[in-house]
């Protein structure tokens, strides 16, 4: 009776076709087709004639392609999966750290193709890790003023440029007086602390002007807190419906 690895010889090697080479059962890929279990060609010869068809149709090798891919991609993905979890993580890192130049620009990429998503998880990242992130912000501002100062100037000749380009008419004295004397000298958002902070109720980054109708009377915590957040949403979402008509009633009208 012949057995399935008839024709490997004794010393388990095989003849090629193709180049006529016996070699190691191992240097032929698997075929279930075949009596042996085992290509006709070895895997070299395999890899030229795979190639030298690829290159004479290579929209109908695209295409094979694709139905092995979609035919396997749950197979695949499970066993990726399997693979980053033994030992995928550590290997990423590795890399990271042999190649970060080229971990930069990737994450650059992506960052600038996904800029909604990287601000939101920056938003929740920062609230899970708040106290912390602040302590650590005040840290490194102690020990490199000079560092800080520069981004201060910079980001100060940034708002600046922000300002001009949305125009508006400014606000005066005056006008901060009469804020204040409407909501009794207290952040209009709040209304616990004293307004000692101008915020634009519209943030300048969001395009609101440089008006004394967009100016309110803040708290520094509530400006710091409402940011360049969508002032209706923050609002409404922090102190309620009662605190944005509230708010509404001490604006100065156009």
């Amino acid at each position: 009776m012949q057995t399935k690895n008839a024709g490997h010889g004794a010393e388990g090697f095989k003849k090629c076709t193709k180049c006529g080479e016996r070699k190691p059962i191992d240097g032929y890929n698997r075929d279930k087709s075949r009596s042996s279990g085992r290509s006709e060609r070895c895997r070299t010869c395999r890899a030229e004639q795979v190639k030298a068809w690829r290159l004479a149709d290579p929209e109908r090798a695209r295409q094979a392609a694709l139905r092995s891919y979609n035919k396997h991609i749950d197979k695949r993905r499970e066993e990726g999966r399997a693979r980053y979890a033994i030992d995928g993580a550590e290997s990423k890192r590795e890399w990271n750290r042999a190649n970060p130049e080229k971990c930069k620009k990737t994450n650059k990429k992506w960052r600038l193709k996904n800029v909604k998503k990287v601000r939101a998880n920056g938003k929740v990242n920062y609230e899970k890790n708040k106290e912390r992130r602040i302590k650590m912000a005040n840290e490194w501002n102690r020990a490199n003023p000079k560092k800080r100062s520069a981004i201060m100037v910079f980001q100060n000749a940034k708002r600046r440029s922000r300002i001009k380009a949305n125009g508006g008419r400014g606000f005066t004295k005056k006008h901060w007086d009469k804020l204040l004397s409407k909501c009794g000298g207290m952040c209009a958002y709040c209304r616990r602390s004293k307004a000692n902070s101008v915020d634009h109720f519209i943030p300048i980054a969001l395009g609101g002007s440089h008006d004394f109708a967009n100016i309110i009377p803040s708290c520094a915590v509530c400006n710091s807190t409402k940011r360049e957040n969508e002032p209706v949403q923050w609002i409404v979402g922090r102190y309620g419906e009662e605190a944005l008509q509230y708010v509404r009633s001490i604006m100065i009208e156009q």
